[in-house]
């Protein structure tokens, strides 16, 4: 290590010394400095440190300082991504405060004239050109002390964050002088990435600088912000006159805050004529220690890096005045950002396509939007290799939630391999991505947790029209659809109750015809990482379809052909489009039946990816017990069978129950072998009133413990048969009390007489109040009708008797059926103590219950919190969160509670495994991304 240490020093040396640096070795030596630096890189990011700590680390060594810190930044950042920021002046000059630097201080003449703040027309189209330039943050900045009595002001910016956010995709920042926790609030509920409040410079020399704002009054803004949930932005400006040591403890108070800032912008003083600070900074002498020099800038940026490891160090103000070495010396150093563009307020800024130029030759790129920093993100950085220096066999690239001294080694190896200017070998020369996302990015263990991993690195507006257009070669320009008509039709099917969030529309819908095109849509969709949610009946009641990532939804629903029905074996082979309901009428004429039935538009991918079941699941399950095989395309394109056609088989592991109930987040299911019933020769429909759910509940336990198993038991509670006389679904009046509607089938009539004998006998047993059997075939579907029609009676009464603006929150819960009666009595205490109306009805015969809620739309919100109860309700019952909706991203607060969170992290795994750029479906079933702090 100490032949490293001094090989890779006396590089440095030469290097800096070369360019005009000067290294200092008077100071300690390497021995006395091990220990601060040791505390930076062995340990994790901490406030704890002392002033002589960063005093030691400070003034070590020019050369160990620099190659050190380039060494924490690979343990915490992508060393090849930049952040490119634009910062636009918002509201001019005006300001009263009396910062000595600053040109828009109405204290001095500086030929800033003061001006209102700007229409939001000028951001969107500052906004839309950074974008368009390859910035990913947007900055804004408005020349005032604080926030106090400009509310209107503050709505309006509001307003240009939230547009940003919205419509561009992009981080936002904006810097206003000091806010309290309440102006703070607005502009965390807009959406705001981060908010600009700088330190400037030390405590000790700050009342040299700044007499109007106190440094506690500075501080006080950042806490403010921070607690609210925005990133602080927290720098400050060098070249003040201040002195090393003041470098120093301005950058003690930084590592010493609670939380480091997200971002720490590093400004060299740009002298303003008329300014205070321009004449005092110009008559220092030569040599002065208040005279600021590059080494200092450099050393800054270095402590910076080894003391807060996880923040963004950002150059700023005056980078435009440095020569490009000492550009590259500063990112060596730590510094992974920049702003880019026009201007930057008032002061000058290197434009864009220069900027661009020199990361490109660096072998750098722009940074995307949003992106993963610190501990969290390193374990997903795709690990980069020289080309000329590939790692050694048995090398190990494993990845850790902590930063360990065994990645330092690694990664210092490559350094000295390919340093050419000797400055920490800040990258490899020529390198190439590992396009193998699995082995390098997330931790060799079983279980994958959500804090191991980056966020998903989606496309890029240009490549994503580069993937639209490969797209419409590959399928057809006919097959794919930009109409934003079409698009607002795929956003909200009118089933959810949580309607898609603002931006969660699709930038393009696909129609695939065939496993070929679906193979060549995900084939595409890989190669530029464009998300993709799969879309088939389109009524799904817990938003698997909402495109949270904007990409394209893959449309199966043409895919409707039923291929091959097998009737020997009694299976069907079916394309993912075909409807249930058109395949049992294909079956039919051979007394034959689909065993699982949902709702009537359900098609078979979507019932495949929710594992769906329906009236029939009492006896013929759900769709996992009705699926033999699937044929599924993963997220690369390439087509998977699931196993053969048998009825059993032990090859291999279960991959088609690893697709049914995925939800489409492991791969796109296009075929299906799917076994097909042969219908009771005879069939008869009774339906039993009670007096309790209980004596309801224990009627059906009673049943199966005797063998039978009805084609369909159905129950009602008495809320329910209240709707279903009022809406006169059927001619008959119910007593409104909690009733099963029981489907018999058997052999012949005497097997179903038997078995209506046995389920009377029992029913009565359980103090049934009123038993009917239908005569004929006829008075059965009537009385079955009932339930079939259930939802339009709901829909009928809400409207009539509650008020026409009424809407209906479905939900499900399942639980064993011996807890029914207390689940269904402990859901109506809770819905008659919320006010809200509410009807159960469900699939008793495996427990299934759909607990429904009427709600006005300003209610929507308290709705929502008595039917997560109700969710946890049934959790707290032994029971699941769904038993046939799917989890999607309206459940998914409750997986982790249901299964515990290493089962969670076990499916992650798996996600990763299939999907590791995470395109497919996205953010449903579980959290893929570290920075979604949401529930959608």
């Amino acid at each position: 290590m100490f032949i490293r240490r001094f090989a890779t020093s006396a590089i440095l040396n030469a290097a800096t010394k070369r360019l005009g640096v000067k290294a200092s070795f008077s100071e300690p030596s390497i021995v006395s400095t091990v220990n601060a630096i040791n505390s930076a890189i062995n340990f994790e990011p901490h406030s704890k440190w002392t002033k002589e700590q960063i005093k030691e680390i400070y003034e070590t060594p020019l050369s160990e300082l620099t190659f050190q810190a380039q060494l924490q930044h690979r343990r915490y950042h992508d060393p090849s991504e930049v952040q490119l920021c634009t910062l636009l002046n918002i509201k001019t000059g005006g300001c009263t405060e009396d910062c000595k630097y600053c040109s828009q201080s109405s204290r001095y003449d500086t030929g800033t004239k003061a001006e209102k703040l700007v229409k939001l027309e000028e951001v969107q189209k500052a906004a839309i050109k950074a974008k368009e330039n390859g910035s990913t943050r947007f900055c804004m900045g408005a020349a005032w002390r604080d926030m106090q009595g400009r509310k209107s002001g503050l709505r309006k910016i509001a307003e240009m964050v939230k547009w940003i956010n919205d419509e561009l995709h992009m981080e936002t920042c904006v810097t206003l002088g000091m806010v309290n926790e309440d102006q703070a609030q607005v502009l965390k509920d807009s959406g705001l990435t981060a908010y600009n409040h700088n330190l400037d410079t030390s405590r000790e020399h700050y009342p040299n600088v700044i007499t109007t704002r106190s440094y506690d009054d500075r501080l006080q803004t950042i806490k403010n912000v921070q607690k609210v949930g925005i990133k602080a932005c927290t720098g400050g400006i060098l070249g003040l006159g201040e002195t090393p040591d003041d470098h120093i403890s301005f950058l003690h108070t930084l590592a010493t805050m609670d939380k480091h800032p997200e971002s720490l912008p590093i400004n060299r003083l740009v002298p303003i004529k008329g300014t205070p600070m321009e004449k005092e900074v110009s008559t220092l002498p030569a040599g002065s220690a208040r005279k600021l020099t590059f080494e200092a800038i450099l050393r800054t940026i270095a402590t910076a890096r080894l003391v807060m490891p996880e923040s963004i160090i950002r150059l700023a103000a005056g980078r435009y005045t440095m020569k490009e070495h000492e550009q590259f010396l500063c990112f060596s150093a730590g510094c992974n950002a920049i702003f880019t563009g026009e201007r930057m307020l008032t002061t000058m800024c290197s434009g864009w396509e220069e900027d661009i130029a020199m990361l490109k030759k660096w072998g750098m790129k722009p940074m995307k939007s949003f992106r993963n920093h610190g501990a969290e993100a390193v374990e997903s950085l795709l690990h980069k290799a020289a080309e000329e220096e590939p790692a050694a066999p048995g090398t190990n690239l494993k990845a850790s939630s902590a930063p360990k001294p065994g990645r330092a080694g690694l990664y210092s190896a490559f350094a000295l391999a390919s340093t050419s200017l000797g400055v920490a070998g800040y990258y490899y020369g020529r390198k190439k991505v590992i396009d193998n996302p699995p082995e390098f990015s997330f931790p060799w263990s079983s279980t994958t947790k959500l804090e191991d991993i980056n966020s998903p690195d989606y496309c890029t507006t240009e490549e994503f029209n580069d993937a639209i257009a490969e797209l419409a070669g590959a399928i057809g320009k006919e097959n794919v659809s930009e109409s934003r008509a079409e698009l607002e039709g795929f956003t909200d099917n009118g089933f959810s109750p949580r309607p898609p969030e603002p931006g969660q529309v699709p930038k393009a819908i696909v129609y695939a015809h065939s496993t070929e095109d679906v193979s060549k849509i995900l084939t595409i969709a890989h190669k530029y990482s464009v998300p993709v949610v799969p879309y088939s009946g389109g009524t799904s009641l817990e938003g698997h379809t909402f495109s949270t990532r904007c990409g394209i939804i893959l449309n199966t629903s043409r895919m409707n052909k039923v291929l091959k029905i097998n009737y020997d074996d009694l299976d069907a082979v079916v394309q993912a489009g075909v409807n249930w309901m058109e395949l049992d009428k294909e079956l039919a004429h051979a007394r034959m039946m689909f065993g699982c039935d949902c709702g009537p538009t359900g098609l078979i991918g979507g019932m495949v990816n929710t594992n769906a079941s329906g009236i029939n699941a009492s006896r013929y399950g759900a769709m996992r017990d009705n699926v033999i095989s699937l044929t599924v395309v993963l997220a690369d394109g390439t087509v998977i069978k699931t196993r053969q056609r048998p009825r059993k088989t032990s090859a291999g592991y279960n991959l088609t129950g690893l697709f049914v109930g995925s939800e489409g987040t492991l791969g796109i299911v296009t075929e299906a072998v799917v076994k097909i019933q042969v219908k009771p020769q005879v069939e008869t429909v009774a339906v039993g009133q009670f007096p309790t759910v209980e004596a309801a509940s224990q009627t059906v336990a009673e049943l199966f413990k005797r063998g039978i198993r009805p084609e369909a038991i159905e129950l009602l509670d008495d809320a329910m048969m209240q709707c279903t006389n009022f809406s006169g679904a059927v001619s008959r009046k119910w007593l409104e009390v909690p009733t099963i509607f029981f489907k018999l089938g058997g052999l012949n009539q005497a097997v179903v007489d038997e078995t209506l004998k046995i389920v009377k006998e029992v029913a009565h047993d359980n103090d049934c109040k009123d038993f009917i059997i239908a005569k004929d075939k006829a008075e059965g579907d009537e009385l079955f009708e009932a339930r079939k029609n259930a939802l339009f009676s709901l829909l009928d009464y809400g409207k009539s008797e509650i008020h026409e603006d009424v809407k209906l929150w479905i939900t499900d819960i399942a639980v064993p059926i011996s807890r029914l009666p207390k689940v269904c009595d402990e859901i109506r205490e809770l819905t008659q103590k919320s006010g809200f109306h509410s009807v159960i009805l469900g699939h008793v015969g495996d427990g299934n219950l759909h607990a429904d809620l009427f709600y006005l739309p300003h209610q929507a919100e308290e709705c929502h919190k008595v039917i997560d109860e109700m969710t946890l309700i049934g959790l707290r019952n032994e029971g699941t969160a769904t038993g046939e909706h799917g989890i999607g991203n309206g459940k998914r607060p409750f997986l982790k509670i249901e299964l515990g969170e290493e089962a969670v992290n076990t499916m992650r795994k798996l996600k990763l495994a299939l999907d590791p750029k995470r395109i497919l479906n996205p953010d449903k079933v579980f959290k893929i991304d570290p920075k979604d702090d949401g529930e959608f």
